[in-house]
């Protein structure tokens, strides 16, 4: 296919200075940034679902079985079940009320069931890939050489 863009000369001259900056050519960055947009949209859409899978799981489940859950609001944003997270500073909260949250949330580690521990690691590993993938620079976040080390 061809294209025939109507670009701003100062747009124009950023298109050409990149370019150059990765040695390509012009149509061969144009092209790379249109494939690097697509697939950022393709993983966007793919995140979006992916949260809307977990809404949809915390919906179905019953009210109050897990403290530690984090709901998603309409824009994809994790907001804490206000149910069991106090809007006061930590030191108001009397340390028996500390104490009994901090117990509740180690008993629900133990507990947890090997499906669950499977989930969660399949949800971490699919996020730092998913970090790692839609950074605009090459540095990645989570580099598997410093898996164990810094991560």
């Amino acid at each position: 296919m061809t294209l025939i863009l109507k670009l701003s000369e100062e747009l124009e001259q950023r298109l050409e200075a990149q370019a150059e900056q990765k040695h390509l050519s012009v149509n061969e960055y144009a092209v790379q940034l249109l494939e690097q947009n697509s697939a950022l949209t393709q993983r966007h859409n793919q995140a979006i679902d992916f949260l809307q899978s977990l809404r949809e799981s915390a919906e179905e489940e019953e009210e109050g079985e897990d403290p530690l859950r984090a709901m998603v609001d309409s824009e994809g944003r994790f907001i804490p079940n206000p149910q069991y997270y106090s809007p006061l500073p930590e030191s108001d909260i009397p340390l028996e009320e500390r104490n009994k949250r901090a117990i509740a949330l180690l008993q629900s580690w133990i507990d947890a069931s090997d499906e669950e521990i499977a989930e969660q690691k399949e949800t971490g590993e699919y996020l730092i890939r998913v970090l790692d993938e839609d950074r605009s620079s090459d540095r990645k976040l989570f580099p598997s050489e410093l898996k164990g080390i810094s991560w």
